[in-house]
């Protein structure tokens, strides 16, 4: 009767959701004589269930076809129709934007009007403060306080999860820019992929130098595409990109990072480093010429730069040969934003900083980029958590369906449009 939502969803995208659903079942609804799949009768309950719970998902679509929200859905009706009592979520809205976020909490509310019992594990003080009725907070492994949720303040929440106090706000205001010259500019930009299908379509924009540009979207409507269109690991099928003014259609990866073009991916682990290899290793990364002399690493060189690194950005390791694998997620994203900025960055393209992190981790992240900012460098932010588009972006870009439908200041920002924008509405 335990059935858990993982933040990384368990699905099979080849598969039908009915096929995806019934992976697994043994007994009661789905299988019929001698251990044979009853499709019928499992396509019939499915139908059942995700009228009952708002849920609206066709059994015999095919996952790879789902947007991450129906994705989240079909992770849902896995667990109903195993009849589980108690579903355990974890970070469910780390991917979502803010109209999916609210379609889930919607179907939240329903599982527990129909008396089934929900764990959410987030991050996000908002959710826990407007969605659950106790909260438990938990700092390095220990149960710090267990409270009713009407009863505390996201203030009081924060400073249980860091273990000391937190500022109500980051941002600051943006100094005038040193040159008038924009970092980057993104000039029609279009791109098909292998298939020929289009995944951005005409994106223009221009990041100033000593600005944080934010773009926000769901995810799988370009973000990505973009940010490997500019730092290189992809080529546009037509625009151009313009870096301090050069045309760097033609440059590879190298030639862009020698430029100082910067990249933090979203998935920090599987792209962003090589876990198996040291912190030293992964200092090295993407810089090679700096710590090598006639093919040879200089391995002392890079351990004392990965010590200074480790110092500077506060990476808790006990050592430069840690295994970058072993490091929690916000000690690899400060070691990888580290090694990113160091040595010459004009621009930072930075994607999803802060899922998955605890307050402080995320604090500290969200200060370097606005340390970032100030010490001139250009930083693309694309992040699906609009509190954190509004904390740190001086502009955001709404990207839908692989176009960049609409730029504001940060300070005309209406967050319901932003939302009916991100979805797709424009008015």
């Amino acid at each position: 009767g335990i059935g858990m939502v993982h933040q990384d969803f368990l699905l099979i995208p080849r598969l039908t959701v009915l096929d995806n659903v019934l992976v697994g079942v043994r007994s009661g609804s789905g299988a019929g004589r001698y251990g044979a799949l009853d499709r019928d009768e499992a396509r019939e309950r499915l139908k059942v269930l995700s009228s009952e719970y708002g849920l609206g998902v066709d059994p015999d679509s095919r996952v790879a076809d789902l947007s991450v929200g129906e994705q989240q859905r079909v992770e849902i009706l896995k667990l109903l129709f195993r009849e589980a009592r108690l579903l355990i979520l974890d970070e469910p809205t780390s991917v979502l934007g803010p109209v999916e976020s609210a379609g889930l909490f919607g179907v939240v509310s329903r599982l527990r009007d129909h008396g089934e019992s929900i764990v959410l594990i987030t991050h996000k003080l908002k959710e826990v403060l407007t969605h659950t009725d106790n909260v438990t907070v938990m700092r390095a492994g220990r149960n710090v306080a267990t409270k009713l949720t009407s009863s505390t303040t996201a203030r009081e929440l924060a400073e249980l999860m860091v273990g000391e106090s937190v500022p109500d706000q980051l941002r600051s205001e943006r100094g005038a820019p040193s040159e008038e010259r924009p970092a980057v500019r993104v000039d029609q930009v279009s791109l098909n992929d292998a298939a020929g299908v289009a995944r951005l379509t005409d994106v223009s924009l221009a990041v100033e130098q000593g600005e944080i540009f934010g773009v926000a979207g769901v995810n799988g409507n370009g973000q990505s595409e973009l940010a490997e269109v500019i730092v290189g690991l992809r080529r546009q099928t037509a625009g151009h990109i313009r870096l301090d003014g050069n045309v760097i259609d033609r440059h590879s990866v190298s030639m862009r990072r020698h430029a100082g073009v910067r990249y933090v991916p979203a998935d920090r682990r599987g792209v962003g480093s090589i876990e198996a290899l040291s912190i030293t290793d992964n200092v090295i990364l993407g810089s090679c010429g700096r710590f090598s002399r006639h093919g040879f690493v200089k391995r002392r060189d890079a351990s004392d730069k990965a010590g200074e690194l480790i110092d500077r950005y506060e990476v808790l390791t006990p050592s430069t040969d840690f295994l970058a694998g072993n490091l929690s997620g916000g000690n690899l994203q400060k070691m990888i934003l580290a090694r990113e900025i160091e040595g010459g960055a004009r621009l930072l393209v930075v994607e999803q900083p802060t899922r998955g992190l605890d307050v402080k981790a995320t604090v500290r992240v969200r200060q370097t980029l606005l340390d970032c900012r100030d010490a001139g460098i250009g930083v693309l932010l694309m992040s699906v958590d609009l509190d954190e588009l509004l904390e740190l972006s001086d502009r955001i870009g709404v990207m839908f369906d692989g176009r960049l439908i609409a730029v504001v200041p940060n300070e005309d920002v209406d967050v319901r449009e932003l939302g009916l924008l991100m979805a797709g509405v424009e008015s």
